[in-house]
């Protein structure tokens, strides 16, 4: 719903900036994540809403349709932990994946840590081998090196959606049709209008007094650029027929197989 994924935009644009206040530095060991709800977990908060949506519907495209799963992760920091041995344990904890096909990967970003890394199921490894992996995670990198995540992120996915997408002979939507709903028109009523001034008001002052007025108008901007015109829900075909979208993880597992690096 548009009306509601504006007020919920600034809420996480407030919550963003009370995080990084905090201690962003933080490990975040993987049995203390929130159990992923999507196939994106934007832990860190660098992804846009409107780009995490459209993530979310190619990824259960490739799930319903080509019987494979993608995870993406962004966290601050693995802490000491070296990121491609906390990619394996977090497969070993989400299982991500078909059981009995293991056709999951997940892409990792430990973004305080400049590191990345994707890691791959057994089942993937034949079209998506370390050699493969290796080379969409290093074309990240430019946009990584501007702090670009969207376009990092959206580049490498669908890059490798296309390849599982090409090997189970499946036809993928067009990127038009995924955003299709999200450039609703918003009507906001007077009360919501007042609670967002409110908020923004607090979200400035608060910037202004700590020195972080630039990062917050950074991402703002980011959010807008993102954005495309305010989200909406999900129409029920979305994800190409082939399913009801998130239903959880499969049972998958992973060899350690993948490729990764720093930024």
């Amino acid at each position: 719903m548009p009306r509601r994924r504006y007020v919920v935009s600034l809420f996480l644009a407030t919550l963003s900036l009370l995080l990084a206040c905090a201690n962003p530095a933080q490990a975040q060991a993987v049995k203390d994540l929130p159990r992923p709800t999507d196939y994106v977990s934007d832990y860190a908060h660098v992804l846009s809403p409107a780009l995490t949506q459209q993530l979310d519907v190619l990824c259960g495209e490739i799930d319903h349709q080509a019987h494979a799963q993608i995870a993406v992760v962004t966290i601050h920091t693995t802490g000491d932990e070296p990121i491609n041995e906390y990619a394996v344990e977090l497969e070993d904890a989400w299982k991500v994946g078909p059981k009995g096909s293991d056709r999951g990967l997940i892409l990792l970003l430990a973004v305080d840590d400049h590191k990345r890394w994707i890691e791959t199921g057994y089942g993937l490894e034949g079209i998506l081998p370390d050699g493969k992996v290796g080379q969409i995670g290093r074309a990240m990198v430019p946009y990584l090196d501007r702090s670009d995540y969207n376009g990092a992120v959206s580049m490498a996915v669908n890059q490798m959606a296309g390849i599982i997408a090409h090997d189970a002979g499946v036809t993928l939507q067009a990127p038009s049709r995924r955003m299709r709903g999200q450039q609703q028109q918003v009507h906001l009523s007077l009360g919501e209008l007042l609670v967002l001034g409110a908020v923004a008001i607090l979200l400035f002052w608060i910037a202004s007094r700590l020195g972080l007025l630039p990062f917050l108008f950074g991402m703002l901007l980011g959010n807008a650029l993102g954005g495309g015109g305010g989200g909406g829900g999900r129409d029920d075909d979305d994800d190409g027929g082939g399913g009801s979208g998130f239903g959880g993880f499969g049972g998958g597992s992973t060899g350690g197989g993948g490729a990764g690096g720093d930024w």
